[in-house]
C-alpha cells in the first residue's frame, strides 16, 4: 500500500476532480485543525443548515419547527442540530444563532460544548451523530 502525503500549498489541491474529491473525503473530513491551517476551512465541503436540520429531524423523528424555534430548555435534538451545524456548515456562531431563533453565538458554542462533552460519555448518541455525519458525507 502506498502512503500518500497531501501538501496544502496556498490552499490548493492539485489533481483531477476525482482525486481532489477523494482527498477531501479521506483527509479533510476528519481534520479538526482549521485554526492551524486556515485553508482547510475553505477546502472542506459545507453542508447547508437546512439539510442538516432535515437529516437530524428524520433521525430523531421530530418536526423542523421543534428544532428551529427556541423555547424548551432541554431540547436535545435542537442542541444536536446546533452541534452538527457548527461542525459541518461553515457558518459562524452568530449566523447560526440567528437561524436558530435569535440566540447568541455564545449560546451556540455552549450547546456545542455540552453535546461534545456528552459524546464522550454516551456511546448511543455518539453512534447516532457518527451515522448522521456519514450520511452528510455521502450527499
Amino acid at each position: 500500500m502506498y502512503k500518500i502525503h497531501v501538501i496544502y500549498l496556498g490552499g490548493f489541491i492539485l489533481g483531477g476532480t476525482g482525486f481532489v474529491n477523494w482527498v477531501k473525503d479521506k483527509f479533510l473530513s476528519t481534520r479538526k485543525d482549521e485554526k492551524e491551517i486556515p485553508q482547510l476551512k475553505k477546502l472542506k465541503s459545507k453542508i447547508p443548515i437546512t439539510t442538516i436540520i432535515r437529516y437530524v429531524c428524520n433521525e430523531f423523528r421530530c418536526s423542523e419547527d421543534q428544532v428551529k424555534i427556541k423555547g424548551r430548555k432541554s431540547n436535545k435534538v435542537r442542541a444536536i442540530a446546533m452541534y452538527l451545524a457548527r461542525d459541518l456548515s461553515g457558518v459562524s456562531g452568530k449566523e447560526l444563532g440567528i437561524f436558530f431563533g435569535g440566540i447568541s453565538g455564545a449560546a451556540i458554542t455552549m450547546k456545542y460544548n455540552q453535546i461534545n462533552a456528552e459524546l464522550m460519555r454516551n456511546k448511543k448518541l455518539r453512534d447516532k451523530i457518527t451515522n448522521l455525519k456519514k450520511q452528510f458525507l455521502n450527499i
